[in-house]
């Protein structure tokens, strides 16, 4: 369950990115075909992530902040 939620939130930041920013559709059915068309795309050229950032560089990173950027 937590892999598709994840895969989900995924799907909709890109949808975001790509497709409600800027948000100017004239109509509902603007921003419906505008969404739709993007399914289209992203079906077609859509592949696995590969991620490399790992826990430890997580680690790594958390370690390396000073106390006035971990506050932040």
């Amino acid at each position: 369950m937590a892999a598709t939620c994840s895969s989900a939130f995924t799907y909709f930041s890109i949808v975001q990115r790509k497709v409600l920013t800027p948000n100017q559709f004239v109509s509902l059915a603007a921003l419906e075909a505008a969404l739709l068309g993007f399914q289209v795309h992203y079906t077609a050229v859509a592949r696995p992530f590969e991620w490399r950032f790992t826990r430890t560089d997580l680690c790594t990173v958390l370690t390396s902040l000073t106390p006035i950027e971990r506050a932040a």
